[in-house]
């Protein structure tokens, strides 16, 4: 099974107000980068999800979230137990 990509921290504090349709001008100024920023942290998180478009990219991410979920040992070794 494939693993989720790792965003950087940057991405990660995208990643909600991308899910939640802010627009790139709107992200940029909430958190006082330029848009062109927003833009290419935007597209490294698509080309780490292997995603064209948002909802490619935000729908692999609840796929790998909910198999996690169902597999308690996935989970397990996701927070750091059984090992």
């Amino acid at each position: 099974m494939r693993r989720p990509p790792q965003l950087t921290q940057r991405e990660a504090e995208i990643v909600p107000f991308l899910a939640s349709g802010f627009s790139r001008a709107e992200i940029a100024q909430h958190l006082d980068v330029s848009e062109e920023t927003v833009k290419k942290h935007t597209s490294n998180i698509l080309a780490k999800f292997d995603s064209l478009t948002l909802r490619e990219a935000f729908y692999a991410l609840k796929n790998m979230l909910n198999i996690m979920r169902c597999h308690p040992r996935i989970s397990g070794l996701q927070q750091g137990v059984g090992r």
